[in-house]
């Protein structure tokens, strides 16, 4: 038959490139037993270092940190690989920064913080998250965000998948088409101090 199989390939500095192929099972002659042998086929990856994302217009880089550190206000990464990460270090106070998940999905094993939660981004303002899967550990968080948006993203796991603070003036976060599922503590946190900070939400799915 035709299985689907997933193929992981660590990268030397770099993140573990996850892809899905298609796995054909044929039968081929009898050997030298009489019993039928089987012949197994499936695409290798690159023998090198495949490429997790790039600077639109840019670089391609194999680690999507690298690729993240390199980036400048205003920049758009896009991602080309599904990856995991064994260790996800906290970005801090991030400005105009947009990410194309590109239907990748991101899975991170440990997040390693400053001592403020265990957050991917904390206080983000104007981030852009678009189009991507995050499969959180069981105590990390996703986006500690001021201002911005995330549309068409799936988070799993976590304590937390989003915490939106008081925002710039004339700023907010929208969520819009998201699905979380399976966080521990909320999957939207929307307060701060007791004051509501304007977060927009529609068209989400939530899954306890």
């Amino acid at each position: 038959g035709e299985y689907t199989v997933n193929i992981t390939q660590k990268q030397e500095n770099g993140d573990t490139v996850v892809t899905e192929k298609s796995l054909k099972v044929e039968p081929t002659t009898s050997d030298n037993t009489g019993k039928n042998t089987q012949k197994i086929t499936v695409d290798a990856l690159p023998t090198e270092g495949a490429a997790v994302a790039e600077i639109v217009g840019g670089e391609k880089y194999t680690s999507l940190a690298e690729a993240i550190k390199a980036a400048k206000e205003g920049d758009t990464i896009k991602l080309l690989n599904s990856v995991t990460i064994d260790t996800w270090t906290q970005v801090w106070n991030t400005k105009n920064l947009t990410i194309d998940g590109n239907g990748k999905t991101i899975t991170i094993n440990k997040i390693e913080s400053n001592g403020n939660g265990n957050y991917l981004f904390y206080g983000a303002e104007n981030l852009n998250v678009s189009n991507m899967t995050v499969n959180l550990p069981e105590n990390g968080s996703g986006f500690d965000m001021l201002s911005g948006t995330l549309e068409n993203v799936t988070v799993n796991g976590g304590t937390y998948a989003v915490v939106t603070g008081v925002a710039p003036e004339g700023q907010r976060v929208e969520i819009k088409n998201c699905t979380f599922a399976g966080q521990t503590g909320m999957a939207i946190y929307t307060e701060e101090n007791g004051k509501a900070v304007g977060t927009v939400i529609e068209g989400c799915t939530f899954d306890s």
